[in-house]
């Protein structure tokens, strides 16, 4: 017997109602940051969630959060302070290949003394450990020395997979889209530059490290992380993570690594320090230039 019409929308009704009784979750918030001057606090957090039960993972900013360089020149606050003296596509690329040429020729120091000590003690209790640095993929070898160096080893964490790590090498524009479509991540209009994931070290090329942190956790396949402690110290970064961390399943804890904050407003607020820079980049060039040719010769110097 067919139900009757009456029936229907009795059961209509009742779906309706049940609908309005049960509203729709409402979306996650962002996660608070929290600032820190130790590497150690992030590191206990995790040990302390991983005791619980929890099932952890902690992505480091590799410069001035692991490494840091002795001087100025060359240096995260260096870069970051030429950037602002010519923001056009030209200069930018003009300042990476002085950056690159500037960081495979000087030797890194660790942010804090106990900083290998840190990162090995996560390892210890098998909590997975990466690295994500605004770098461009051209660095891998130097950055990988430079943490080899300083007795820092990431090549236990778990391998990249699909849909991200579908091959090693550089991972272009058309590769990018396509994994972050399959993870239902937004892609941004402008074409993404070549991404390399390798050894526990994700390279990024100063993209924004909240959609690429997302690209990486769906690639990690089966592993089913609780608890992601994101350390940085540039708070761009940490906004970024922040704003995509309500998109991300595990939950996210950002900490903006504060230590070398001081120096480096120090730096910005000294002229003198400034200016010694371009003296002792041009000094770096010239001697360079004089003895062998290189790519270093042909981009011009800051201010030019």
């Amino acid at each position: 017997m067919k139900p009757s019409h009456n029936f229907l929308m009795l059961l209509l009704a009742a779906a309706v109602l049940a609908c309005a009784s049960s509203p729709m979750a409402a979306p996650r918030p962002q996660p608070a940051y929290i600032s820190v001057t130790d590497l150690a606090t992030p590191v206990d957090a995790a040990l302390a969630a991983q005791a619980k039960g929890r099932r952890v993972m902690v992505v480091f900013d590799i410069d001035n959060t692991l490494l840091t360089l002795p001087q100025d020149l060359g240096s995260d606050t260096w870069f970051n302070w030429q950037g602002t003296r010519d923001s056009s596509e030209a200069g930018f690329q003009a300042l990476l290949v002085n950056n690159s040429a500037l960081l495979q020729l000087t030797t890194m120091t660790p942010t804090q003394p106990d900083a290998a000590a840190q990162v090995k003690r996560l390892q210890a209790a098998g909590i997975a450990v990466y690295a994500l640095s605004a770098r461009g993929s051209d660095l891998r070898g130097a950055t990988e020395t430079a943490l080899k160096a300083n007795d820092i080893d990431l090549s236990a964490a778990p391998e990249c997979g699909p849909p991200l790590c579908v091959r090693r090498g550089n991972l272009t524009d058309a590769e990018i889209r396509q994994a972050a479509k399959k993870a239902r991540i937004t892609v941004q209009a402008k074409p993404y530059r070549p991404v390399t994931v390798s050894d526990g070290v994700m390279m990024l090329s100063g993209q924004n490290k909240g959609v690429m942190l997302g690209l990486l956790l769906k690639s990690l396949k089966g592993r089913g992380y609780d608890d992601i402690y994101f350390v940085d110290d540039t708070f761009q970064n940490i906004r970024n993570v922040q704003g995509a961390a309500p998109e991300i399943k595990p939950e996210i804890h950002p900490y903006s690594y504060e230590r070398l904050w001081p120096e480096t407003a120090a730096f910005m607020a000294d002229p003198a320090r400034q200016a010694k820079t371009d003296t002792d980049l041009k000094a770096v060039r010239d001697s360079l230039c004089e003895a062998i040719r290189a790519v270093l010769c042909a981009s011009p110097l800051s201010g030019e």
